[in-house]
């Protein structure tokens, strides 16, 4: 159980620096129209977003006692987040469109919307296979020293 609580830590330490990097670049970009000047910007905005909601959602999955039975599952590693992470992407969209407050000179809306939902799962992705990587060698030498 210890384990899966340190991997909890460092993911929310690795979700905070992720959310305050990816707010910092938004903010400085917005400031200065960086998104209206740079056509790829948003990529790794999208990206960054993706990977701080996988590692956030992770944290909480291995923070919580009840999931530590779920989290042995590789399948449940990749997808859970993924799921959060549409649904947090959707969510994202909606709101650009509602507000107006998003989309790409350069693209059509549809095509720049798949392309943000994309970006997201990807970096979502990016945190799941982190997170498995880490667990194995973790579990390599946990079984190491027992051994």
């Amino acid at each position: 159980m210890l384990i899966y609580q340190l991997l909890s830590k460092k993911l929310e330490f690795i979700a905070c620096v992720t959310v305050l990097i990816v707010a910092f670049l938004h903010v400085t970009a917005s400031y200065i129209s960086l998104y209206e000047i740079v056509w790829w910007f948003d990529i790794p905005m999208h990206l960054g977003g993706g990977f701080f909601v996988g590692s956030y959602v992770l944290s909480v999955f291995f923070g919580k006692k009840y999931f530590v039975d779920y989290t042995k599952n590789e399948l449940t590693i990749i997808a859970f987040p993924l799921l959060v992470t549409l649904c947090v992407a959707l969510g994202w969209e909606v709101f650009e469109y509602a507000f107006r407050a998003g989309g790409n000179p350069y693209f059509s809306y549809a095509f720049d919307t798949g392309k943000d939902i994309v970006n997201g799962l990807v970096g979502s992705l990016c945190a799941s296979v982190a997170v498995l990587t880490i667990s194995r060698k973790n579990a390599y030498f946990l079984n190491r020293k027992n051994t």
